[in-house]
């Protein structure tokens, strides 16, 4: 809380009590090469007014919540080379305002039933070079979202993309813990 670093890498944290790594009013340049496996919240979660530039080469498996969660950052940030594996909401999901970019690229997830990807809520957002299978949605991006979406590679999912459809406006809400 209120903290900052340039480096969050190296660590492996299992079963911890919410998250594995979380940024509150807080800030870090890289979070990088850390492996967090069952956490009962979210893997790593950026929000309130906080920032870490860059989340990569991190491996995440069955989150009780999601994989890696961004609401309410403070500036562009990129998501890139993560293993992302059975998280229960989303493997990636991604809430702010449109005036900071997030990208959201070569990323390989693997869901599971009735799970989202890469969900992207709100914001500018660019989702590019992510593999994406076995979840419900491979690719959801609710209706005002700006930012460009391509070159993913989705398979056996229920719906690789959806982009501003009915399926983001009326059937799904925000999940839960956001």
């Amino acid at each position: 809380n209120g903290s900052s670093a340039k480096q969050i890498n190296g660590n492996n944290i299992s079963k911890p009590k919410d998250c594995g790594i979380m940024f509150y009013t807080s800030s870090a340049d890289e979070v990088n090469r850390n492996v967090i496996t069952k956490p009962k919240n979210v893997g790593i979660v950026v929000m309130v007014g906080s920032n870490a530039k860059k989340i990569s080469g991190n491996k995440i498996n069955s989150a009780a919540a999601m994989g890696i969660n961004i609401a309410s950052v403070t500036s562009d940030m990129e998501i890139s080379l993560n293993t992302v594996k059975a998280c229960n909401t989303a493997q990636i999901y991604v809430q702010v305002d449109s005036k900071n970019r997030i990208s959201v690229n070569d990323n390989n997830i693997t869901g599971k039933s009735g799970t989202q990807g890469i969900w992207a809520a709100t914001g500018n957002v660019s989702i590019t070079g992510n593999t994406v299978k076995k979840c419900y949605h491979g690719v959801l991006v609710n209706a005002g979202v700006k930012g460009v979406f391509g070159g993913n590679k989705l398979s056996g999912n229920k719906v690789n993309s959806s982009i501003g459809g009915k399926d983001a406006g009326k059937a799904l809400t925000a999940p839960k813990g956001v």
